[in-house]
């Protein structure tokens, strides 16, 4: 098969096309940038399919603290945790 460059998600896409977006968002925003003109929903739903579970599989394997690397909650959501655990424990 043909072999493509090896290229990270923010070097093809912009931060707040991935930053807080769901797995299979991020893979239809990488398919509609990499394939371009070539790009159709049809034929493109198999292959986010694909990619999901590649994607699965790979993190599967790795570590915890591996996949968590680089990966920083949201604004608010800790804050919004602790308030909520607090707010448990006080029923």
């Amino acid at each position: 098969g043909t072999a493509f460059p090896v290229r990270t998600i923010p070097e093809i896409l912009e931060k707040h096309e991935f930053h807080g977006s769901t797995d299979g968002l991020i893979l239809l925003r990488l398919a509609r940038k990499t394939l371009g003109s070539s790009f159709t929903f049809s034929d493109t739903r198999s292959k986010v399919d694909e990619m999901m579970k590649e994607m699965f599989n790979f993190v599967s394997s790795c570590e915890d603290s591996e996949v968590a690397r680089g990966i920083a909650p949201l604004p608010g959501v800790l804050q919004t945790l602790k308030t909520l655990a607090s707010e448990r424990h006080h029923k």
